[in-house]
């Protein structure tokens, strides 16, 4: 098994700053490195599972560290694009459903969010991503689309006005950083 917070069993567990790994009479803990890749409860999640498949694979404990230690993360994913006027800017295009979204919002807790959202409906419940935004103070920007409206709503729903719908992401993003940088 694979999930947050060590339970004393097998499995790879993640814990804030390692993964601990218990299988078989075996154990051992790799270090997670701070913030980047990283960032969030889902990506310490994920390094566990990464190292879950990579031990089953053969992989020794040092490969494993240094795999953790030399992962930049995956293109499109909580990817840092640039810091302009000590706002920091986060691509995240591959949260597409609304509980990635949610995780996103999650993992940037603390720190002011401006999320550009909706686009193309996929029948998916906008909730999670209603509910973290919320619960966090995240500022919405909103695409046209087919999604946009039962998102609008939930969120709405919720207390949280969102902005648009724009019809660009450069409108949006227009929009977003003109409000961000006064």
């Amino acid at each position: 098994p694979v999930g947050p917070g060590d339970r004393g069993t097998d499995g790879a567990w993640a814990e804030a700053d390692r993964v601990v790994w218990r299988l078989d009479g075996e154990a051992w803990e790799a270090p997670i490195p701070p913030g980047g890749p990283f960032l969030g409860d889902h990506a310490r999640i994920n390094a566990a599972a990464a190292v879950a498949v990579a031990r089953l694979m053969g992989g020794t404990p040092e490969a494993i560290a240094a795999g953790l230690a030399g992962f930049r993360g995956v293109k499109d994913r909580m990817e840092p694009v640039a810091e302009i006027a000590g706002i920091r800017f986060v691509n995240d295009t591959t949260a597409t459903a609304p509980v990635a979204a949610a995780a996103a919002i999650r993992a940037l807790a603390g720190t002011p969010t401006r999320l550009l959202a909706g686009g193309a409906d996929k029948g998916l419940d906008p909730a999670p991503l209603a509910d973290a935004a919320a619960a966090h103070g995240t500022t919405v920007y909103l695409f046209e689309g087919t999604a946009t409206p039962r998102l609008a709503d939930a969120l709405r729903a919720r207390g949280v006005e969102p902005h648009g719908p724009f019809g660009s992401m450069a409108e949006v993003f227009a929009a977003a950083t003109s409000i961000s940088l006064r």
